[in-house]
């Protein structure tokens, strides 16, 4: 009984540890994951229910804008004139506004902080990007009566999203010409023009205006001469004071060029619009050797075209190397090189072969169906080229195709007119004529006709499908084998920023692209923009007699001239082949015909008395435009 009773009690003993060793491990558990102490409890919810609410109620607005310097700015500023602003404390910033959303003091007051300039200007307005990215106009986000606010901003129907938006003053400027001084950097440099001395920050945007100016005082006369001067020191004033372009060049509507009607002014006033956009940019520089080849010059073109990310609307400023001309006189004779290589082929090689990116008969040229000239991107470059040209009011393309014109400007190529002249395919057109006939094929003839279409997976002809043939053949000759060219021509044109005109305006594709007829020179048009010169105008050596009788010669040659040596005429006399808005003609005395190209002006020997003698001297003249000018 002892033995059984001890033994009873060790077992209740162990139960008995074992519960207490379940509570302790119980209680050590409750105490490690205990909530925080109840004590203040309610004091402590209190405070996270405000802080959540004082968090709820500032909220963050992050968004990119850019403060401008002129109160009448209507374009996107370019790359130089951002940084300019941006070292004015200006331009472009990315802020965050905490505050409240509907209050317009403080989002007046936050963009005042950010750009402390903006209290002197007697209030703001904020713009954002209107139209297209090439036309980089602004427009203005209409004020609420209450004034700007984060949360007008952020209304979806403004569809502002990620815009940058612009902050143009209201009532005064911001000058920034003293801010850009004060953080100018380098030595100081004297230019090389003018002999000024200016830091390196500066140094390039003076030369390139300085240059320029330089070139048109010494290629004008006292009269031009101040002009181009004035209008030089207004431009370099522009830039340098604002950054912005002139009020009198930002009030013009932007879009007048897409409501007018005549297609000729439509294509002036776009090409005013794109040049004064791009008027404070850094010239474009082309330069060309005289001393070299007629190769490497061609090389030099496709090099300068050829360069990507270029503003071509910018200012240009051409160069010949072995020639001491300058002047206006100088850029058209540098287009006119680039036109001509375009039409009639590049020379790329030492055997003088031309390379021909058009081919055909006059008004039906079409693109080059070589590939390596499609793999090396060319009719990218020649797309630039034309559109370049366009921009300055130099030679355009002539005698393109109707067909290829209709495709690039997103025509269907179903709805194209082709016509076997457009065929350059001598082979092609064989066939062509053979399917036209009445006649039955012969099976010599049928094989001839087989071996064009069946590559093209065309099907056998026959008697019910010759006239369908014949329009797949000329569809797939002219316009299937040209795809890649004329995506890469419409590239070209879109990166000259040409295309704008082209898609909203496609009538001015007349302008871009003349017929042979409509650019052919006739002597009538060259007589009707002659300012011929009185008696007045006589030069002290020359006597009345001598002028009259050599304007008489100059008459009877242009009257009898053709249009290949009208073409050249005028290219000697003003630098290119567009006829100018007035010529200007003089007699001196002089050994041979000469010319100032700046001042479309032909200079004629006085001594000269016959017909025969002046025309031989003015044909032998008129043939060395393409050499240089020779002179100052």
């Amino acid at each position: 009984m002892e033995a059984s009773r001890s033994r009873r009690s060790v077992a209740d003993l162990l139960r008995e540890a074992a519960i207490r060793v379940e509570e302790l491990e119980r209680s050590e558990v409750a105490r490690l994951f205990a909530p925080y102490a109840r004590t203040g409890g309610g004091a402590f919810r209190a405070r996270q229910q405000r802080r959540t609410q004082a968090v709820s109620s500032v909220q963050t607005y992050s968004h990119t804008f850019c403060c401008l310097a002129r109160k009448d700015c209507t374009m996107v500023p370019p790359r130089s004139v951002k940084e300019c602003l941006q070292r004015a404390g200006l331009g472009e910033q990315r802020l965050s506004f905490r505050g409240d959303h509907h209050s317009p003091g403080e989002f007046r007051e936050f963009l005042a902080q950010n750009y402390p300039k903006l209290r002197e200007t007697g209030g703001f307005e904020l713009l954002r990007i209107s139209g297209n990215t090439r036309s980089r106009g602004l427009s203005v986000i209409e004020c609420p009566n209450e004034g700007y606010t984060v949360a007008y901003l952020k209304d979806p129907a403004l569809s502002i999203n990620h815009a940058t938006i612009y902050i143009r003053p209201l009532q005064a400027n911001i000058p920034i010409q003293q801010d850009r001084a004060a953080v100018s950097s380098g030595p100081l440099t004297p230019c090389i023009f003018c002999g000024e001395e200016f830091p390196h920050t500066v140094l390039r945007q003076h030369n390139a205006l300085c240059e320029r100016r330089s070139q048109n005082e010494s290629g004008n006369g006292d009269s031009a001469e101040s002009r181009e001067t004035g209008s030089e020191q207004g431009e370099l004033t522009a830039v340098e004071d604002s950054g912005q372009p002139s009020s009198e060049n930002s009030e013009g509507p932007n879009n007048a060029w897409v409501m007018e009607g005549n297609p000729h002014r439509a294509a002036k006033l776009f090409i005013q619009r794109a040049l004064q956009r791009c008027q404070h940019m850094e010239p474009l520089a082309l330069t060309l050797s005289l001393l070299q080849s007629l190769e490497t010059r061609h090389r030099d073109i496709i090099a300068f075209y050829k360069r990507p990310r270029v503003e071509w609307a910018s200012p240009l400023t051409c160069r010949l190397i072995g020639d001491s001309a300058i002047g206006d006189g100088v850029k058209r004779h540098v287009l006119s090189t680039v036109m001509e290589a375009l039409q009639s082929g590049f020379i790329l090689d030492e055997g003088q072969r031309r390379v021909l990116l058009f081919e055909g008969e006059r008004d039906h040229l079409t693109p080059s169906g070589s590939l390596d000239l499609v793999e090396s991107d060319f009719f990218v470059t020649a797309g630039r080229m034309i559109g370049h040209c366009f921009l300055n009011e130099g030679p355009c393309l002539i005698g393109l195709s109707p067909a290829i014109i209709h495709v690039i400007l997103g025509g269907n190529p179903e709805m194209a007119t082709i016509t076997h002249a457009d065929c350059v395919d001598l082979d092609v057109r064989d066939v062509l004529e053979l399917l036209e006939g009445t006649a039955t094929l012969t099976e010599e003839q049928k094989a001839r006709v087989d071996s064009i279409c069946l590559p093209w997976d065309l099907p056998s002809v026959t008697s019910e499908n010759r006239k369908w043939m014949t329009e797949k053949i000329l569809l797939h000759t002219v316009l299937g084998r040209t795809t890649k060219q004329i995506k890469q021509l419409k590239k070209g044109l879109k990166d000259s920023g040409v295309w704008d005109l082209l898609s909203a305006r496609p009538d001015t594709a007349m302008v871009m692209f003349p017929r042979t007829s409509e650019a052919a020179l006739t002597p009538q048009m060259i007589l009707d923009k002659i300012t011929w010169p009185t008696s007045n105008d006589l030069d002290d050596d020359v006597s009345l007699e001598d002028q009259c009788r050599v304007l008489s010669f100059l008459r009877q040659f242009i009257e009898n001239g053709t249009p290949d040596v009208l073409k050249s005429l005028l290219r000697f006399w003003t630098g290119w082949e567009v006829l100018p808005s007035y010529l200007e003609v003089e007699v001196i005395n002089c050994g041979l015909p000469q010319s100032s190209t700046c001042f479309q002006t032909l200079k004629l020997p006085a001594h000269i008395r016959e017909l025969g003698q002046f025309s031989d001297d003015l044909k032998a003249v008129t043939t060395t435009s393409y050499s240089g000018f020779g002179q100052i």
